[in-house]
């Protein structure tokens, strides 16, 4: 017997009386998996992935380069051309659409140079090798358990 306690049996604590309610949870068996080992490192690179940095980079740029494209088109759509190339105006009108220009351009190279990095991570990185050892092991473990081999 324990202090201030229910007496403890071989089997355990014995029962007590009150209003004591047991629950059940029922599961339905689920099929056979596969799984892949994995070690904390490759687990890492695959988390990782490699390719959000790459891919929000270009995003930003490609955004950019829209905003800037869509604001050379505006003023350039806008410009009153008899007016434009009078000596007081046309210093403003340059500046501003060079600047535009060049932000376009800076970004859109930019984004040409996020893509061919995003491009370089999927086909030829450790995220790639480790992504394509992965998927031949699933493929080789269906094909094993489809009774092929």
């Amino acid at each position: 017997m324990t202090a201030g306690g229910p007496p403890i049996t071989p089997q355990g604590p014995a029962p007590t009386a009150g209003n004591y309610k047991a629950s059940t949870l029922v599961v339905s068996p689920r099929p056979d998996e596969l799984g892949f080992p994995l070690r904390e490192d490759e687990f890492q690179i695959l988390c990782e992935g490699e390719v959000s940095d790459a891919r929000a980079g270009r995003d930003l740029c490609f955004g950019a380069f829209l905003g800037a494209a869509v604001g050379l088109a505006g003023v350039l759509a806008s410009v009153d051309w008899g007016t434009i190339w009078g000596p007081d105006r046309r210093m403003p009108f340059l500046l501003w659409s060079s600047v535009l220009l060049a932000i376009g351009a800076g970004s859109g190279t930019g984004a040409v140079i996020y893509q061919i990095r995003l491009s370089r991570t999927r086909k030829n990185s450790s995220y790639s090798r480790l992504r394509t050892r992965i998927s031949e092991w699933f493929k080789s473990q269906a094909a094993g358990s489809d009774g092929s081999s």
